[in-house]
């Protein structure tokens, strides 16, 4: 079973629609490349192998288990961009 998708909140200084509008894309990408068996789905089978190389600004931050999956908004956002690129090039 796929687990890559989000849940929780985001506490973010400038506003929620840049976030919401690119996670949005993504998930949209993500079912659509899922559904259709593209090539951008194979492609992104691959990189969720890879998942602890994605630098998202993770363990940067304050190491408790309230700050344990705070990461780097523009690492984020810079990474959820480059798989939309993949699968929108391949949808």
């Amino acid at each position: 079973m796929d687990n890559i998708l989000f849940a929780g909140y985001f506490n973010i200084p400038s506003g929620f629609g840049n976030i919401a509008n690119n996670c949005s894309r993504f998930v949209a990408n993500y079912f659509t490349a899922r559904r259709n068996k593209t090539h951008a789905w194979n492609v992104i089978n691959k990189i969720k192998h890879y998942r602890e190389d994605i630098d998202v600004g993770q363990q940067q931050f304050v190491n408790n288990r309230r700050h344990a999956h705070e990461l780097d908004l523009w690492k984020y956002i810079k990474t959820v961009n480059y798989l939309n690129e993949k699968m929108e090039a391949g949808v």
